[in-house]
């Protein structure tokens, strides 16, 4: 997903550059340098200059039979350094696929970064989508969510009432808890509980559950499911099982991965 425009000052070649990936990005099988060019409207000498660059930094590539140009494989290593930093090991990618399979539902997992709650890491499938906006990057209306709930219950009270303040808790549908007492106490049974329930405060027709992802008994993230709330009732000790245990599995290659890094 591009980038929406910034009031920064920024550097043009660069801009330019980054626009040009994201345009290649969105091309189902290759594009052409003129299609390029006519999008990111610029002459074709400077769009070859932009390619040769990209392409020679692994960015690109050249495909055969006359398709124009693709993501390189350099872009993987993009995304392994991304999700590095959001924590999403290859355990973990493992742990939310195999909820989507067992749970029958579409899975996540979200971390905190930058002061926010975000979407990670999501499993999904044909049969059992992740909604949209829900994707990679998704940090809104944290307070309508079962994994954003999950992870404003064990905040620092201060912190929550920061990020409250910065997100602000209006209604998403009009299920949505949007008053701060009905949500503190919300959050209260969440960390008596353990557990975090949403019936189609996000979204029309959602419900969604979620468990925390500790590390060193602090928690650091959340893994969760969504499905119909028809579903969600009706198999809600299934899926809990499920989330429950997924989250303590993830806790656990969290906290290992930590101390096989301290002994390395």
């Amino acid at each position: 997903m591009e980038a929406g425009p910034s009031t920064r000052k920024t550097i043009a070649s660069v801009d330019r550059a980054l626009r040009l990936l994201f345009i290649v990005a969105a091309a189902s099988d290759g594009i052409t340098a003129k299609v390029i060019a006519r999008r990111l409207d610029a002459n074709l000498s400077t769009t070859y200059h932009l390619l040769h660059t990209l392409t020679d930094r692994g960015l690109l590539v050249r495909l055969p039979e006359s398709r124009g140009y693709g993501i390189g494989y350099g872009a993987v290593e993009l995304h392994n350094g991304l999700n590095r930093q959001l924590s999403v090991t290859p355990e973990i990618a493992d742990l939310v696929r195999r909820v989507h399979d067992q749970a029958r539902a579409a899975a996540c997992f979200a971390v905190f970064r930058e002061g926010q709650i975000v979407i990670a890491y999501v499993a999904e499938s044909p049969a059992y989508p992740m909604p949209p906006p829900l994707d990679v990057g998704f940090s809104d209306a944290p307070h309508s969510t079962a994994f954003g709930k999950v992870m404003l219950a064990h905040m620092p009270e201060r912190d929550r009432a920061r990020l409250i303040d910065v997100c602000g808790i209006a209604p998403v549908t009009d299920k949505t808890v949007s008053e701060v007492p009905a949500l503190e106490a919300q959050l209260a049974a969440v960390r008596s509980n353990g557990i975090a329930v949403e019936l189609e405060e996000f979204q029309t027709e959602l419900a969604c559950l979620a468990a925390p992802v500790r590390r060193s008994g602090s928690v650091i993230g959340a893994i969760a499911v969504g499905t119909r709330p028809a579903s969600m009732l009706r198999r809600r000790d299934e899926l809990e099982n499920v989330v429950r245990c997924a989250a303590t599995q993830a806790s656990y290659a969290v906290s290992h991965a930590d101390r096989l890094t301290q002994l390395a």
